[in-house]
């Protein structure tokens, strides 16, 4: 199971549940390192990373 978010708190809750965690950081304000597995820009690139 994958988990997308964009905050500490979602990336957290992946982790508790044993899912890959993606951050969705999409402007230059967005969190970069949260702990989480990957990071995408966009919804088509967290589609592109799940489709792979």
């Amino acid at each position: 199971m994958i988990m997308i978010g964009d905050n500490q708190r979602d990336i957290q809750a992946a982790k508790n549940f044993g899912c890959t965690s993606v951050l969705i950081s999409r402007n230059e304000k967005s969190p970069t390192d949260l702990g989480q597995d990957f990071t995408v820009h966009s919804a088509i690139e967290a589609a592109d990373l799940i489709t792979k």
